[in-house]
C-alpha cells in the first residue's frame, strides 16, 4: 500500500492542485487557462499514444479536433441534442470516420502517412469553408452551447466557467487513466514492438496492421473528443480556429515527452502558458519562431521530452515482477513439453517451393520435411537460399510455386502473425530486438499470442487479463532466469552485447511456446561460453520434445544438434540425410571445402 502511494503520490498532488484552482479566489482568467489546459492535455494524450507508441505521426490531427467541435455543435444547434449527449455522440462520430480514413491510410506508415493525414486535414479545412449550409462556411457556427454564452445545461443545470472547468477535466483525467491502463498492458509492449520493428513484431504474432489502426482510431477518437470540448467552451467555431493545431499538438507530445506519464501535462502545461507570457511582453506576434525554438531546443538538449527530467521511463508492465517470482526452471517444464508418438505427420511439410525475384531464381521445386520432435538442420553455402527459404516457410514471402503445409495444414500465403499464433516461431538471421523495451518486456512479447482478451480489454479491471499477465511474466522470468539473463531484466536490451541480445532473441522465441521453433543462424556472434550455453539449451528443448528447424553456419555445433540434415546450393536441394551422411556425401563436401572430407 505505502509503495502504491509513494507512485502515485505526485499524480494525487496535481490532481488536488487542480480541483482546488477555481476556488484560490484567483482572477477567473486562470479558470479559462485551466480549462484550455485540459483540452490541450486531452489532445497531447491523443498524439502519445499515436506516435509515442505505435510510432506513427499524424499530421493532421487538427481535422479530428475540428471534427469533434463540429459534431458536437451541429448536434446541439442543429438537432437541439443535449451537450451531455452531443459530446459522447462526437466522440463516436470521431471513431467512425477515423476508422473509415485508417482502413486506407494503414497500408502506409512514417512519411507517407504523415503526408496522408496532412492531405485529411486540407480536406476537413475546405469541406468546413465551402459548405455553408452545414458548418456555416467562413462566418461560423453560432450559438453552440457554452458556459461563456450562459447556455451550456447538464441535465437541467446551468454551468458557469467553473462548472465546465471540472467538466474538462474529469474527462481528461479519464483519458489519461484510459492511456494508462491501455499502454501498461500487452497492448503497450505490442505498440512499441511494431515501433522498434513491425516485421519482428509480426513474426511474434502481433497484427500489425489491426494494431497499428486501432491505435488510430483511438487516437483520432480522443482528439475528437477535446475537439467538442473547446467548441463548447469557445460557443463559435470557423476554421480559423484549427489553423496550426496539429503542429502545436505534435509539438505538445514531443516537448513533454512520449511515453511518460507526465509528458502530455507538461507539454500542454508549456503551450497553453507561454502564449499568455509572450502577449503580456508584447510578443505575440512571434508564437511561431518561439515554438519552433522550444521545440528545437528540447529535442537537442532533451531528445526524450522534458518529462525524462523528472522521472524514469515506465515499464509497460500490467503487474510488478516482484510479484511474480520465477520458479521451477530447470526444464523450461512451463513452456516447452511436448510427447510424440511415432506415426504422427510431419509438423512441417514444403512441396515443389520455388520463389523468383525478377529473373532471378532463389529457390526451385524444394521439398522439405520436419517430422515431430526433431532437430532438422538446414544448411548450404552463403547465397544457397536457407533464409529465403526460412522467410517462405514463416509467411515473410509467398512461394512463386508450391505449397506450405504446418501441423496438417495448408498454410501457403498466411501471414507471420497467424502462423505464430498457430505455434511456428522464429528468430531473425539479422538480429531483431525491439529498442524501446527492456529484457523482461521484449521476452514477454514472445507470450503476446497467448492473451485471448480485445485490445480495448486491456483497460479493464479483469482478473482473467491479471493472470494472463502474471502467467507470461512468470515465463518469460523463468526462461530468463535458465538462460542467466535475469540480471539484465530491466536493461533496455539493445544496451547490451551483441550475443547477450542473440540469447534475449532466443528466450523471446522459447517464451512463444512453439509447436515449431525456427532458428536462422541463432549462435552467430556468441562467444565460446555462449555456444555451450546455447548448445545446453537446445538439447533441454530437444528432451521436452519441442520440433526445431535451423540454419547455422557452425557447422560442428549445428551436426552434434542435428537428427536429420537438408543441404542446399543456389536454390536446390542436393542432399537429405543424418550428420553422418551429410559428412560422407561427395556433393555436400564439394559444396563446403572444394571436395576435401567434411568434418564437424
Amino acid at each position: 500500500m505505502a509503495k502504491a502511494v509513494r507512485r502515485y503520490l505526485p499524480f494525487l498532488l496535481v490532481a488536488l492542485a487542480l480541483m482546488l484552482l477555481p476556488w484560490l479566489g484567483l482572477n477567473p482568467f486562470y479558470t479559462h487557462l485551466g480549462i484550455n489546459l485540459g483540452i490541450y492535455v486531452i489532445l497531447a494524450i491523443s498524439m502519445d499514444l499515436l506516435v509515442g507508441f505505435s510510432g506513427q505521426t499524424s499530421l493532421g490531427h487538427a481535422a479530428f479536433y475540428a471534427l469533434g467541435a463540429y459534431a458536437s455543435g451541429l448536434l446541439a444547434v442543429r438537432l437541439g441534442f443535449p451537450v451531455w449527449l452531443s459530446i459522447p455522440c462526437a466522440a463516436v462520430i470521431g471513431a467512425v470516420i477515423t476508422g473509415l480514413l485508417g482502413m486506407p491510410l494503414m497500408r502506409v506508415s512514417g512519411f507517407y502517412l504523415a503526408m496522408l493525414t496532412i492531405a485529411f486535414d486540407l480536406l476537413t479545412m475546405t469541406l468546413i469553408d465551402q459548405w455553408p449550409a452545414l458548418t456555416g462556411g467562413v462566418n461560423g457556427l453560432y450559438n453552440i452551447p457554452s458556459p461563456t454564452m450562459g447556455n451550456f445545461f447538464v441535465l437541467g443545470a446551468r454551468l458557469n466557467h467553473r462548472g465546465y472547468y471540472y467538466v474538462v477535466w474529469v474527462l481528461a483525467a479519464l483519458a489519461f487513466i484510459f492511456q494508462r491502463r491501455f499502454v501498461n498492458s500487452f497492448m503497450g509492449r505490442a505498440l512499441v514492438a511494431i515501433e522498434g520493428s513491425p516485421l519482428a513484431a509480426s513474426a511474434m504474432g502481433i497484427n500489425v496492421a489491426r494494431y497499428r489502426w486501432t491505435t488510430f482510431v483511438l487516437s483520432g477518437t480522443l482528439a475528437a473528443i477535446a475537439g467538442s470540448l473547446f467548441g463548447h467552451n469557445v460557443g463559435y467555431l470557423n476554421s480559423a480556429a484549427f489553423h496550426g493545431v496539429s503542429n502545436m499538438v505534435l509539438a505538445m507530445a514531443l516537448v513533454g515527452g512520449l511515453r511518460y506519464p507526465a509528458g502530455p501535462f507538461i507539454g500542454a502545461l508549456i503551450f497553453v502558458l507561454v502564449p499568455q507570457w509572450l502577449n503580456q511582453w508584447g510578443l505575440g506576434d512571434k508564437q511561431g519562431l518561439v515554438y519552433g525554438l522550444i521545440l528545437m531546443s528540447s529535442l537537442v538538449l532533451l531528445p526524450k521530452g522534458l518529462a525524462s527530467f523528472i522521472s524514469k521511463r515506465p515499464q509497460l508492465l500490467r503487474l510488478d515482477p516482484a510479484d511474480v517470482p520465477a520458479d521451477g526452471v530447470e526444464n523450461l517444464e512451463r513452456v516447452v513439453s511436448y510427447a510424440h508418438s511415432g506415426d504422427e505427420p510431419p509438423v512441417l511439410r514444403l512441396e515443389k517451393v520455388s520463389i523468383h525475384f525478377g529473373g532471378n531464381v532463389a529457390l526451385q521445386d524444394v521439398d522439405l520435411e520436419v517430422r515431430p520432435g526433431e532437430t532438422h538442420a538446414l544448411i548450404g553455402p552463403n547465397g544457397a537460399g536457407k533464409t529465403t527459404l526460412i522467410n517462405i516457410i514463416s509467411g515473410i514471402y509467398t512461394p512463386t510455386s508450391g505449397e506450405t503445409y504446418f501441423d496438417g495444414e495448408r498454410t501457403t500465403g498466411l501471414p507471420p502473425h497467424v502462423l505464430t499464433q498457430r505455434g511456428m516461431v522464429r528468430t531473425f538471421q539479422n538480429l531483431k530486438i525491439f529498442p524501446n523495451l527492456t529484457v523482461l518486456e521484449n521476452v514477454m512479447i514472445g507470450a503476446h499470442p497467448t492473451f485471448k482478451h480485445a485490445a480495448l480489454a486491456s483497460v479493464l479491471p479483469l482478473k482473467a487479463l491479471d493472470e494472463e499477465e502474471r502467467e507470461a511474466m512468470a515465463a518469460a522470468r523463468e526462461v530468463l532466469a535458465f538462460l542467466g539473463l535475469s540480471e539484465h531484466e530491466n536493461t533496455i536490451a539493445t544496451e547490451l552485447p551483441y550475443g547477450t541480445q542473440k540469447m534475449v532473441e532466443l528466450a523471446r522465441a522459447i517464451v512463444a511456446k512453439p509447436k515449431l521453433l525456427l532458428l536462422d543462424e541463432p549462435a552467430a556472434g556468441l562467444h565460446n561460453e555462449e555456444l555451450d550455453r546455447f548448445e545446453e539449451v537446445i538439447r533441454k528443448l530437444q528432451q521436452r520434445g519441442l520440433t526445431i528447424l535451423i540454419i547455422e553456419h557452425h557447422l560442428d555445433l549445428v551436426l552434434r544438434l542435428a537428427d536429420r540434415v537438408t543441404v542446399l546450393n543456389f536454390g536446390k536441394r542436393i542432399f537429405l540425410g543424418s550428420p553422418d551422411e551429410a559428412r560422407a556425401d561427395e556433393q555436400v563436401k564439394e559444396v563446403y571445402i572444394g571436395g576435401a572430407a567434411a568434418t564437424a
